[in-house]
């Protein structure tokens, strides 16, 4: 009797013993699936990053539509290239000046100022009195290169009646456009151009009473030199060193 309960208090631990080790085997299994599928499981953090990155890589694709419509279909130098090709090729075709002037007058009121100033310059070579009355209109260009170039271009036509319409530009409200009036009237070497620069020399800005004295012994008439004798005691030194430099040259050439 005593050994039969012994054998059964024996089975008891055996099976005690099974039954706690395969529930806690089953536990750390069910634990360790849970982990697993949390891991596999993108946080929302996650999720945004992937969707962020999306994103970018259609903008890098060119695939996003607002995108591209704000990018511009031409660059603008590439807007007027081919009209800069036909005054070149007009300018090559060595045509009379008055099929020249025909043919690149309408670029003169064109609203890109390269094109204005590439129509001058190629009608400007030539010497004709409608070519003449095509740069005097250009002349009130909004664009003050184009209008330092027109007067500069009518000095090349060598004709002293140019002086009337240039002198208004020694007076032009931009600076540089006023210093090429002064050079272009230099140029025509004409007693009325003298009378033009001469009365700069009370100009308020010093560089226009400077190259106006540059021009005027440039020029080296009588009449100039006459007005420059006047500044040999001028308040500024720069104009009393240049007026004795033009005047001991010309002494030195007579």
């Amino acid at each position: 009797m005593k050994v039969t309960g012994s054998i059964l208090l024996a089975l008891f631990v055996i099976v005690a013993g099974y039954w706690i080790c395969s529930t806690q085997s089953h536990n750390e299994i069910a634990i360790y699936e849970s982990v697993i599928e949390q891991t596999d499981k993108p946080s929302p953090a996650q999720d945004l990053s992937h969707q962020d990155s999306s994103n970018v890589d259609k903008t890098v694709q060119g695939e996003n539509p607002e995108i591209l419509n704000d990018t511009p279909i031409n660059p603008p130098e590439e807007r007027y290239s081919a009209e800069l090709q036909w005054i070149e090729m007009v300018e090559d075709e060595n045509l009379s000046a008055i099929d020249t002037m025909h043919h690149l007058q309408p670029m003169l009121s064109h609203r890109e100022a390269v094109l204005r100033l590439a129509a001058v310059n190629a009608i400007s070579g030539y010497k004709h009195s409608e070519i003449n009355h095509t740069l005097i209109d250009a002349l009130y260009d909004p664009n003050p290169v184009i209008r330092a170039t027109v007067v500069e271009s009518l000095s090349m036509q060598m004709n002293d009646s140019m002086i009337a319409y240039i002198e208004p530009a020694l007076y032009d409200p931009n600076l540089q456009v006023r210093i090429a009036a002064i050079w272009a009237i230099a140029e025509l070497e004409s007693e009325q151009g003298v009378y033009a620069l001469a009365a700069l020399l009370s100009d308020q800005n010093d560089d226009i009473r400077l190259n106006a004295v540059a021009a005027l012994g440039e020029i080296g008439r009588e009449t100039s030199m006459h007005y420059l004798n006047n500044l040999r005691h001028d308040s500024d030194e720069r104009i009393r060193r240049n007026v004795a430099a033009i005047l001991d040259e010309i002494a030195i050439d007579f």
